[in-house]
């Protein structure tokens, strides 16, 4: 009967202790660069890992918070129609951090010759086989582009 009770407190003890786990956040809100005007709207995708573990869309105010995050290196996508995508990479986050993204801003496309460069990119990829290659000019043919 006393292993039983002491085997209660333990899982007590060690239960508690895990609730009261400390945890880090990010907030911010999200501007026009060129205007400093608030960005509602804007999609944010939230990688711990290459996996997707939260998204969220800045409120009315351009802003937007992600709570409850454990320890570990994040990775922060921004999307907006009329705007580059941003993805920051590389953010740390460690027991009980809070991270503040104030008046975080977003640019307009860039232009090439008055046409708007699309914002297709392909998301951070740090894996050996992503590392590049060189293509051959039969390929380099095949991409589409215009004259």
């Amino acid at each position: 009967m006393m292993k039983f009770v002491f085997l209660i407190i333990l899982i007590f003890v060690f239960s508690f202790a895990s609730l009261s786990q400390e945890t880090g956040t990010i907030v911010g809100n999200l501007i026009a660069e060129e205007t400093k005007e608030a960005l509602p709207a804007v999609n944010i995708s939230l990688y711990l890992t290459d996996s997707l573990i939260q998204t969220t869309t800045s409120d009315s105010n351009g802003e937007f918070s992600f709570k409850g995050l454990l320890e570990g290196v994040y990775q922060m996508e921004f999307v907006l129609d009329g705007y580059q995508t941003v993805m920051l990479v590389n953010i740390k986050i460690e027991t009980g951090q809070n991270i503040d993204l104030t008046d975080f801003s977003l640019s307009p496309p860039q232009t090439i010759c008055g046409n708007p460069l699309r914002n297709i990119h392909p998301r951070f990829n740090n894996s050996p086989e992503a590392q590049g290659r060189t293509f051959s000019r039969e390929e380099l043919n095949e991409l589409p582009y215009r004259r």
